[in-house]
């Protein structure tokens, strides 16, 4: 009985394994015309259905087509299939001619893979390719180059906030451009300012910092304005005459950072 039994599982296996489905060549041929039509009519999602699960499980049906609209930039396409070869039960491929209006090439063999039916293994740039244009940089430092999935595979270029190149490009509460970027103020050091503001103090460029150091010409420095004034007070006025070389009984006194004569 059991040898009966035994022979029985071989018999089935052996039928499964003779029924198993073999991919044709007249198949595999009417799939590469299918891929060429969809191909040329820009039929992204039909030719999707035709890739191996593999590549499908890499980006989805939507994005694909988003991906191929950009990436495939010819308007008149035609792809001619020239031959199918056949190189075993369950691989294949497929040879085109493509022409467009600029040119006419042999393309890239095409590898066809047999599971149930024939599908298609290739154009795997359009299933892990981040961008879809040839490049996509910017020259504006002002500016971020972003292509991906979130701009569908196009390049889009934004604009860094609070970036700048100029200081009119700021608004008024940090209207100074400074290493390309707003600030409420126009300098870090000494060396960013230049004369007659050539003092960096409190993060604006001044005349003066101190009277001692900064003014020249017996002037004083009104460090709240960052300028060089003749007077703050009357006691900066006591040289006064000798300044104007009228020295005498005559008294000065301080009055918006002029001397003037009593």
């Amino acid at each position: 009985m059991k040898k009966i039994i035994l022979i029985l599982v071989l018999s089935m296996f052996l039928i499964s394994g003779c029924s198993q489905k073999i991919g044709t060549q007249e198949e595999a041929e009417k799939t590469a015309e299918r891929f060429a039509r969809f191909w040329e009519g820009k039929d992204w999602g039909s030719m999707y259905d035709l890739f191996i699960p593999s590549l499908q499980e890499m980006r989805s049906k939507e994005n694909f087509v988003y991906f191929m609209d950009v990436w495939e930039k010819e308007s008149n396409i035609v792809a001619r299939l020239d031959k199918v070869s056949i190189d075993s039960d369950n691989l294949a491929y497929a040879y085109y001619t493509v022409s467009s209006s600029i040119y006419d090439s042999k393309a890239p063999a095409i590898k066809m893979v047999f599971d149930e039916s024939w599908k298609i293994n290739a154009f795997s740039i359009a299933f892990i390719g981040e961008c879809a244009e040839d490049s996509c940089d910017s020259r504006d430092i002002c500016e971020i180059a972003q292509c991906e999935e979130y701009t569908k595979f196009r390049c889009f270029h934004f604009p860094i906030e609070n970036c700048c190149k100029y200081d009119f490009q700021c608004p008024d509460d940090k209207p100074f451009c400074l290493d390309n970027r707003c600030m409420g103020y126009s300098c870090l050091d000494d060396s960013e300012c230049s004369p007659p503001n050539k003092f960096c103090h409190n993060g604006n460029c001044v005349e003066c910092r101190s009277s001692i150091e900064d003014c020249k010409n017996n002037y004083v420095c009104d460090s709240t304005e960052g300028k060089c004034v003749r007077c703050m007070s009357d006691r900066d006025c006591e040289n006064e005459c000798v300044v104007e070389e009228k020295c005498g009984d005559e008294s000065y006194y301080c009055f918006r950072n002029f001397c003037h004569i009593r």
